[in-house]
């Protein structure tokens, strides 16, 4: 086995201009005035490229960005960025100029002080004297210098009616370029627009992180797959870690229908399955026990170990599409929504996706796949690149979680927000439209694999949707997974007593911990209990 790793660094500075931006996918060049000198990379007025699919930037925005570097044959040295963001002032005296620098078309330094000074008067949260200001966002200073001038806030509290929304709460994404994470900044921005709630959108570099986050309270909302909950569940690898492991949270709303699949190069040999093998160069993204396992059940149906391939491993979800296209892998498993892939999709070559094999095509095959890929449902691709749609691939519900002990009110009123303002977002980003309750009655007519939050199932319950047989799986969810998190809080209580660490790297606790699972009767893993159940 060859491998090679892609190591990820951070870039700050200015915005300068933007080159190119294209609006369907988000990817962007851009030139920018670093914070410190790069001599082997700077143009002549001193700018550094950066490329990578990013949210819409302007001229004076300072920016922080992580990626890597790359020589690109026509264009020199330039940024990969793979995340991307923005440093927004928060002093009264920052946020003028920040606005009046032109970011903010037609505004200019007086039209800026009244739009301070209105937020102000409202006590709007993101706007205040001191230096410990929140950050201010962006698209509601826009609205908010929109109807009557300045007041898009003052309208946007009417919509609160009796509920008095939190003043800040938090969602955690997967990285920038994530279809995910822009479905996030699409009905977080109409959110804060309407009510003047504040949302913080977290993007996380990694499934790992997203699960701590939620657990530890650095996040309120986080996007959670149904593959991810069960690795936590189970403990593996990155989640066996006192913050990290089984937790007993629960669905509040969908996000997305996603499909998943096997990306290649457009212009390259590989066609199907069939043509991968020994030696075939495969992305490997280890800080993601999803993104591997996705990779891994490929190489279980052909009947391969990472072993008999050219590894490539990266850092991340980015990184994991763009080695396809850079020519430095020949295929990666990823999802045909995401920014990164339309921009993969308008590379030289293009790109193209592996159908996958039916069951009847070579049934010992496929169990072999199925048990690796698991919480998947097989279906004909309608969304994605142009380049996917048609493909037969797996697909997965993608869920907003919350704990299981988050206010149920707060749960039920956003819920019904995003269920009653769904025409006010569904178009601000090309898949926003799943966030539907449509959707979420999909996932629970497919056989649920997590279980809903209470303030959901409430909601449910007054649409008419929810039926005996959903309480039903729901009440065997919750046990199993109430059952779990007691276990894991045992076997952590006796790995300390006996001096053992709570990680991955501790043989004696891994040991501990199967151990545990075994003892208490559990002979399969969790999402193979969950995907037998009745």
């Amino acid at each position: 086995m060859q491998t090679s790793f892609l190591s990820s660094e951070a870039l700050t500075g200015v915005v300068e201009r933007v080159t190119f931006y294209n609006e369907e996918n988000g990817y962007t060049v851009v030139k920018i005035t670093p914070e410190k000198r790069i001599p082997d990379a700077e143009a002549r007025d001193g700018t550094v490229a950066v490329v990578g699919v990013m949210p819409e930037l302007g001229a004076g925005e300072t920016v922080r960005f992580t990626g890597y570097w790359i020589d690109d044959a026509k264009y020199g040295r330039q940024f990969r960025a793979e995340t991307c963001t923005p440093i927004v002032p928060t002093t009264e005296a920052g946020i003028i100029a920040y606005l009046s620098s032109g970011i903010v078309s037609g505004i200019g330094p007086r039209t800026a002080e009244r739009i301070v000074d209105h937020r102000a008067a409202l006590r709007c949260p993101c706007i205040k004297k001191e230096d410990t200001m929140h950050r201010f966002n962006r698209r509601s200073v826009m609205k908010t210098a929109l109807a009557a001038g300045i007041s898009a806030v003052a309208m946007g509290s009417a919509f609160a009616e009796d509920y008095k929304w939190p003043a800040y709460f938090k969602v955690v994404t997967p990285i920038v370029g994530s279809a995910n994470h822009s479905l996030a900044v699409a009905w977080t921005a109409e959110f804060t627009a309407q009510t003047g709630g504040r949302v913080a959108v977290l993007p996380a570099p990694n499934g790992y992180a997203r699960a701590e986050w939620l657990n530890t309270g650095e996040g309120d909302v986080a996007l959670v797959q149904a593959n991810e909950y069960f690795d936590q569940m189970e403990a593996i690898e990155g989640y066996l870690t006192p913050e990290g492991g089984p937790t007993d949270t629960r669905v509040a709303m969908m996000n997305l229908i996603t499909p998943w699949g096997y990306m290649v190069r457009g212009d390259g040999d590989i066609k199907s399955f069939m043509d991968v093998k020994k030696g075939t160069r495969i992305s490997l993204t280890k800080s993601s026990t999803f993104l591997t396992g996705g990779m891994e059940a490929l190489l279980d149906y052909r009947g391969l170990s990472v072993d008999d391939m050219s590894v490539v491993e990266v850092g991340n979800y980015g990184a994991n599409t763009k080695i396809v296209t850079e020519g430095r892998a020949d295929v990666t498993f990823t999802s045909p929504l995401s920014g990164t892939s339309y921009e993969a999709e308008a590379s030289p070559g293009g790109i193209a996706w592996l159908p996958l094999p039916k069951k009847e095509d070579d049934p010992e095959a496929f169990a072999r796949y199925r048990k690796k890929a698991v919480g998947y449902v097989p279906t004909v691709t309608e969304s994605g690149t142009k380049s996917s749609v048609g493909v037969y691939m797996d697909h997965a519900f993608q869920t907003n979680h919350v704990r299981a002990e988050a206010d149920p009110e707060f749960v039920y009123q956003l819920v019904k927000w995003l269920d009653e303002h769904y025409d006010d977002f569904k178009d601000d980003f090309q898949h926003a439209h799943m966030m539907s309750i449509n959707s979420l009655k999909k996932f629970l007519d497919a056989g649920a694999l997590q279980p809903l939050h209470d303030g959901t199932i409430r909601y449910l319950k007054e649409k008419g949707i929810w039926t005996d047989a959903y309480q039903t799986r729901q009440d065997a969810l919750v046990k199993l997974a109430t059952d779990r998190v007691a276990l894991w809080q045992e076997a952590m209580a006796e790995g300390k007593a006996k001096g053992m660490q709570i990680s991955p790297e501790d043989a004696n606790f891994r040991a501990l911990w199967e151990q545990k699972k075994k003892d208490a009767g559990f002979d399969q893993t969790y999402g193979q209990i969950v995907m037998s159940m009745q």
